[in-house]
């Protein structure tokens, strides 16, 4: 019932100076937004982007069942200025959008991940964008393209990350633990391989923002029937 896997960080090189002061504000931003998924993460992407000034003038869903488009636009008294699209495949080819946003459930995602990175808008999609050793082919630049890891912009992670790029640090160690039953719980027995993909890449995500890139040196695993435990030893590049 339980996933925990230990990390032992050998850092043989300072990582790159930053900042952690506060974001500057954005200021006189009116940005287009179109959204695909519409449940509470795309309800808290919108508050977000329309507090920064920009406009969500249209939704899609990728299931022709789902009631979220209600609770999207007018949800606790907030209102969206927008109407629904017949479906997402044609949003991607809207021509009055600036930029789009993709929230939808983790399982959707990786089914859509070309359609979405063959649109020429930015883009930021919210994570898992694929599963297992499923490969996208991509032959050119997307640097448009932002995956959501969120975990980045926590103020704590900021004050490590400038901590860590202004004193020597030798060694550090990561624990990733997550509580399977209650992602089951919410998720569905589905999700339990993937885990990897939805829930302990954030924690992977930050080692590479923090420290930068990293390479396994050695890795080791225990494995029970209620419990899978993995040790492995990484070091900086460089």
């Amino acid at each position: 019932n339980c996933l925990f896997f230990c990390l032992i960080l050998c850092v043989t090189r300072k990582c790159g100076t930053t900042s952690c002061g506060p974001q500057e504000e954005v200021q006189g931003m009116h940005t287009r937004l179109g959204f695909i998924g519409a449940g509470k993460q795309a309800r808290e992407h919108a508050r977000a982007a329309q507090a920064l000034g920009a406009e969500v003038i249209l939704t899609a869903v990728t299931s022709k069942t789902s009631e979220n488009i209600e609770g999207f636009q007018s949800k606790d008294g907030f209102l969206y200025n927008n109407d629904s699209a017949n479906g997402w495949e044609l949003l991607l080819k809207e021509s009055n959008l600036d930029a789009i946003i993709v929230a939808v459930p983790w399982d959707v995602t990786p089914e859509m991940f070309q359609e979405l990175i063959n649109c020429p808008l930015p883009m930021l999609i919210e994570k898992p964008v694929l599963l297992g050793r499923q490969k996208v082919p991509i032959t050119e630049p997307h640097a448009n393209k932002i995956i959501g890891f969120n975990r980045r912009f926590y103020d704590t992670v900021g004050l490590l990350k400038a901590h860590v790029a202004h004193q020597t640090l030798k060694s550090a160690t990561v624990t990733i633990s997550e509580h399977i039953p209650a992602i089951v719980n919410r998720h569905s027995e589905k999700i339990v391989p993937h885990l990897w993909e939805t829930h302990c890449a954030h924690i992977l995500d930050l080692m590479t923002f923090i420290f930068g890139p990293l390479v396994a040196k050695t890795v080791h695993r225990y494995t029970e029937p209620d419990f899978t435990s993995v040790a492995a030893t990484l070091e900086t590049v460089g």
